[in-house]
């Protein structure tokens, strides 16, 4: 199987722990660079953020979880709301061709894509400019940025 080969499954409940611990490993060191992390109270927020409807998939490599996505459609936009890949899932091109396969999606409707994403992120920022997104906005409370392709 190519390294880049991946296949995406509806998340179900018995995800929410792989998600969240996920979540935990990737987005923390950002987070805690403008919040004391509460362990409750994040475990709370993702819980009821995963329970949302919204899509959310397991990205699934070679039958081992990898990472997840997460997206919606909000009227007159797409929203990617979370795309997280394990560390040693990284760097393999299945990132972006996930982020295609949304942005795809998003052009059959004609609707632009949005998405927010940490300012220090830099790696997800420069892969997100390489497809066309912009910063075209932050958000000081979270210290995100907005982003947007047409």
């Amino acid at each position: 199987m190519p390294l880049d080969a991946f296949k995406l499954r509806e998340a179900s409940e018995e995800d929410l722990e792989f998600a969240y611990e996920l979540d935990k490993k990737l987005m923390k060191p950002y987070a805690e660079l403008h919040i004391k992390w509460n362990e409750d109270e994040q475990r709370r927020g993702f819980a009821k953020w995963f329970h949302q409807p919204h899509v959310m998939q397991i990205i699934e490599v070679a039958g081992k979880n990898a990472g997840v996505v997460c997206y919606s459609s909000r009227g007159d936009f797409f929203h990617i709301e979370s795309l997280e890949l394990d560390s040693e899932f990284q760097n393999l091109g299945i990132g972006s061709k996930i982020l295609k396969l949304l942005i795809t999606e998003a052009r059959k409707h004609r609707f632009p894509v949005k998405l927010l994403v940490f300012k220090e992120n830099d790696r997800a920022i420069s892969l997100y400019k390489k497809l066309g997104f912009e910063i075209v906005g932050e958000d000081l409370k979270e210290a995100k940025y907005y982003m947007r392709l047409e």
